[in-house]
């Protein structure tokens, strides 16, 4: 069976994958192929703790490009599955807790509401009449001379 650590290391390479930012030429590190091929590269933490501390978030990116481009294949194939359906019916979330990959199990009431508190803490709620939040908006708009999207709203 896979453990914990293991299986949301794997995740969080999964998760870069789709939030992978293209890094410009002159700041990306070298070729990682190399020191790939030794390492498991479901521990992309292993391998950005070989490159300096600036470059990690290039390394891990690069590594999930790796692997996405020559694919994975785990030793550990069972094991997951189950991880993640014991996961959605024991009401748990598996949260990222930093930008390391850390990963934090919580129950999904206690998720939800930090969730909303954070929403709260960011966004607040407008107590005006509509009428009058459209006519600031259709001012401001036409103040920055944005007639055509002034007149749209």
């Amino acid at each position: 069976m896979i453990s914990l650590d293991r299986f949301f290391r794997f995740r969080y390479i999964t998760s870069m994958l789709l939030l992978r930012r293209q890094t410009p030429p002159h700041i990306a590190p070298q070729p990682l192929s190399s020191l790939i091929s030794r390492l498991d590269l479901s521990v992309s933490r292993n391998v950005a703790a070989q490159v300096p501390e600036e470059s990690k978030g290039a390394c891990i990116a690069e590594c999930v490009n790796v692997v996405s481009r020559f694919g994975f294949q785990s030793s550990r194939t069972k094991g997951s599955g189950a991880l993640v359906d014991f996961l959605a019916a024991s009401g748990l979330a598996a949260v990222v807790s930093d930008k390391e990959g850390f990963f934090v199990v919580m129950e999904e009431s206690a998720f939800l509401e930090k969730g909303a508190a954070a929403v709260h803490k960011i966004f607040h709620k407008v107590r005006d009449e509509p009428t009058k939040v459209r006519a600031r908006a259709v001012e401001l708009l036409k103040k920055l001379s944005l007639d055509k999207l002034a007149a749209s709203v």
